[in-house]
């Protein structure tokens, strides 16, 4: 998705195509994932409990598609929020680095950082546990446990 980014920079793409392009990369990067692992793909979270969901293939169904907006300001990290909120899922974000701001209770600052997408403070606003790993911080102190180092709870981040 950063090549088509970089491509749109380069050679202006209509907003909306861009954006559709962006969706079937992240089908393309979820199959990759799905082989490399030997784990079945799907369509739907929980289908199998060990398993890659298929985004673009998820968005698809239920006029989940049209209800994305359309830009740059929106990355699979707002979209990873939906999935969870839509599916009343705790969320734990993969990022290559720690969040950038210290004791955060709030997802407006990860946004203004760039930590996250301009988007994500409202994708993830149902959220009731927000956690994230990073190669900082492997094993991920807040996966399973709410709160502390890496998790969010009660709506309040920490990092």
């Amino acid at each position: 998705v950063d090549g088509l980014r970089t491509l749109d920079v380069a050679h202006p793409l209509p907003q909306e195509r861009a954006h559709r392009l962006a969706i079937e990369l992240l089908g393309v990067t979820a199959q990759i994932v799905a082989e490399t692992l030997g784990l079945p793909l799907h369509e739907e979270p929980g289908d199998v409990p060990a398993s890659v969901l298929d985004v673009s293939a998820w968005l698809v169904r239920d006029g989940r598609f049209a209800r994305l907006p359309v830009g740059w300001h929106v990355t699979s990290d707002s979209i990873a929020a939906i999935v969870a909120a839509t599916h009343g899922c705790d969320l734990l974000l993969a990022k290559s680095v720690p969040p950038p701001v210290p004791q955060i209770d709030a997802l407006e600052p990860l946004v203004r950082a760039g930590w996250v997408d301009g988007f994500f403070a409202e994708a993830a606003a149902p959220l009731a546990c927000i956690g994230w790993a990073s190669p900082a911080s492997v094993p991920p102190p807040g996966v399973g446990r709410p709160g502390g180092e890496g998790g969010r709870a009660d709506r309040g981040v920490s990092g």
